[in-house]
């Protein structure tokens, strides 16, 4: 009986974690729906606990800037329209290991207040005013080329594709044989099996906003695409190529 109190106390102090606080001088992207709406947060956290970031709904470039601070676990923060607040979150982070936050977000303009969850889907550097390090170009030319590229690979523009395309480029038939691709004619000949229906079906449903990246470059969805820079020459500026297709 002894043990049976014993094994209770410690699952009961097992249930009264604290929640791990964001990690500071980083990004961080979550999703979730807000108002039924499916959603993509991204906030920079200061030494200071100070945010800045953006808010946008799925497939959108960013509509709104988010301004804010941490304090603990606890996130206040406003969603901007320029410089109007269209909403406010007041959030904690909910489990050990800073997976989820959750709070009430109140539309300022409806003053309707609801319970949002959202949940974490990735980190990665850069500074409050320059996401992409990996890129020697502002955040806003790089969103912007993703989403072109997305869009001309949707609508089949081919000649575009290839000429915006790094070589070699590593990638696969239908999903399913490996394959490195070394030219533009080749890729112009096995374009259908490269970008076939099944990962066009995938990129549709992807945001723009808040794009993870690394030393290889930006990728959006779940890394279904990739991009990068070619180094300047002669002093003129990076240009941006497609450097990944992941199929």
């Amino acid at each position: 009986m002894r043990y049976l109190f014993t094994l209770i106390a410690f699952c009961l102090a097992l249930t009264g974690f604290s929640a791990a606080p964001l990690e500071k001088n980083r990004w961080h992207d979550f999703e979730g729906l807000v108002a039924d709406k499916g959603s993509h947060l991204s906030i920079y956290i200061e030494d200071n606990g100070k945010i800045v970031g953006s808010f946008c709904y799925a497939a959108k470039k960013p509509e709104h800037t988010v301004q804010g601070l941490m304090e603990g676990d606890r996130l206040q923060l406003s969603i901007m329209n320029g410089q109007k607040v269209v909403a406010r979150f007041d959030a904690r982070m909910t489990s050990s290991d800073a997976d989820r936050m959750e709070g009430d977000w109140r539309n300022e303009e409806t003053n309707d207040v609801f319970i949002v969850k959202l949940t974490y889907i990735a980190s990665c550097g850069g500074d409050a005013k320059h996401r992409y390090t990996a890129i020697d170009l502002p955040d806003s030319v790089a969103e912007a080329f993703m989403q072109t590229a997305v869009t001309k690979i949707l609508a089949k523009d081919k000649q575009w594709v290839v000429n915006h395309t790094f070589y070699p480029l590593e990638t696969s038939l239908l999903g399913k044989k490996g394959i490195t691709i070394r030219s533009a004619a080749q890729l112009l000949s096995l374009y259908d099996k490269v970008f076939y229906e099944a990962y066009l079906s995938r990129l549709r449903s992807v945001c723009f906003c808040g794009l993870f990246h690394n030393y290889r470059g930006l990728m959006v969805g779940r890394g279904e695409l990739w991009i990068g820079q070619v180094p300047s020459t002669s002093g003129k500026k990076p240009r941006l190529v497609i450097n990944g297709v992941v199929n």
